[in-house]
């Protein structure tokens, strides 16, 4: 409803710091996508209302992101890594290196799909070179969720249909042979997530 947005969008103004740092100063976990989340929102908020406070608060808020919520080196300790030192971005979980890195995979996939919403919503907003940034490191977690890591559910199948609908959103930002090669991407990784889930249902009856 417009009225919570717009709720919502004065916190998050009031919170806004001079950086552009938009996450609340008491949050520790599942913090590598949270600015980038409210900046979506203020996105939508600014589409719905045009509010003339918000399209600096957004592009503030997404610079902010993508100068220090974007990691291309190895979390250390890191399981689940098919390739090293991929230099492919990925959000992390918590901040400090090592620590629960287990988390990085869900976090990026929720990256990706607030990077895609700001895309989505960025007409009048975000253009430019800091347009293409955020569609370069868009793409960039996608690589790294399908191609630098393999799938850790966590008994969390959301986890899994969030890559794959992030995957299908930013297909339609890309030029047609990367926006194809995608999408089959995204058949071939729903096909692989869910005989996985399947395994795991069937592990837990047995």
């Amino acid at each position: 409803p417009r009225d919570v947005l717009v709720v919502m969008a004065e916190q998050a103004l009031a919170r806004l710091t001079p950086e552009g740092n938009l996450e609340h100063p008491d949050c520790v976990d599942d913090i590598g996508d949270t600015s980038l989340g409210i900046t979506s929102l203020l996105a939508l908020a600014w589409q719905r209302g045009k509010d003339p406070r918000l399209p600096e608060a957004v592009r503030r808020s997404l610079a902010f992101h993508l100068r220090e919520r974007v990691y291309t080196e190895d979390n250390p300790g890191y399981p689940n890594l098919r390739a090293r030192d991929s230099a492919l971005p990925y959000a992390r979980y918590t901040l400090a290196a090592g620590a629960h890195p287990i988390g990085d995979w869900p976090s990026t996939v929720w990256a990706l799909l607030q990077a895609v919403n700001v895309l989505d919503l960025a007409e009048g907003l975000v253009e430019g070179e800091q347009r293409a940034e955020l569609l370069e490191v868009a793409h960039g977690y996608w690589h790294w969720l399908t191609e630098a890591t393999f799938f850790n559910p966590q008994e969390a199948g959301n986890q899994a249909i969030g890559c794959v609908v992030g995957g299908l959103m930013l297909a339609r930002h890309l030029p047609a042979p990367d926006a194809e090669e995608t999408r089959e991407r995204c058949v071939g990784t729903l096909d692989v997530f869910l005989y996985g889930l399947r395994l795991l249902r069937l592990r837990s009856e047995l």
